[in-house]
């Protein structure tokens, strides 16, 4: 889905060396975070429509455990290039995304981890191998992560990206994606009541376009 560019006041959360994240306070809920790139990408998987669809597909399928994505923009004039053996894909594409409340541990842990080590107090690197041992090395996320990497998907899991919010480990970014294999874990997942018949039906649509999408990218 494409949504039209608007002069909306916006408030900048974190710079990565990839994308700048904004929140955006006026905007309808299911928009107010955007994601900007700042440098051109490289992967297949960068490819900004990959990441859309495969997002919009996790979250059919692991409903508690990513980000939701609404709405994607790719710039008017945008079109890869090829370098080589490389395809770079132009920055200034804008993903926009459902506002999530992390946890006041999350909160602490990035406020410490944002500062030089030298310069952390000893009650800041508590709070960090507190948060990476209690919570990102906990079973739950294992057992999660391993899930996930059946179904052919591999997230970020850098301890930035990571929260568990109401005992569910949540993902903010996908990092590698393995589209028949997800198209057959679709297929024989179970159904519950977070993943109904109608669920299935939508993903196996979605993994079609994705991989149409996906053998067309050089």
């Amino acid at each position: 889905m494409v949504v039209p560019r608007r002069r909306l006041r916006k408030t900048k959360i974190i710079r990565c060396e990839e994308a700048t994240i904004y929140r955006r306070p006026n905007s309808s809920p299911n928009r107010r975070i955007v994601r900007i790139t700042h440098q051109p990408m490289e992967l297949k998987m960068e490819h900004p429509k990959v990441q859309f669809y495969s997002n919009l597909i996790a979250k059919l399928v692991f409903p508690r455990n990513v980000v939701h994505f609404s709405a994607l923009r790719v710039p008017k004039k945008w079109k890869p290039k090829k370098k080589g053996a490389i395809t770079e894909y132009p920055k200034g594409v804008e993903t926009y995304s459902r506002e999530v409340s992390t946890t006041e541990f999350h909160k602490k842990y990035m406020k410490a981890v944002e500062k030089k080590w030298q310069k952390r107090s000893d009650q800041e690197q508590k709070i960090i191998d507190e948060y990476i041992g209690n919570k990102i090395d906990s079973t739950l996320v294992k057992r999660t992560l391993k899930e996930m990497r059946k179904a052919g998907l591999f997230v970020n899991e850098d301890p930035n990206n990571i929260d568990i919010i109401n005992g569910n480990p949540l993902f903010f970014e996908l990092s590698v994606i393995n589209p028949k294999k997800l198209e057959e874990y679709i297929k024989a997942k179970k159904y519950s009541r977070s993943f109904r018949k109608t669920d299935q039906a939508r993903a196996l649509r979605l993994v079609k376009r994705l991989k149409t999408i996906w053998d067309s990218i050089e």
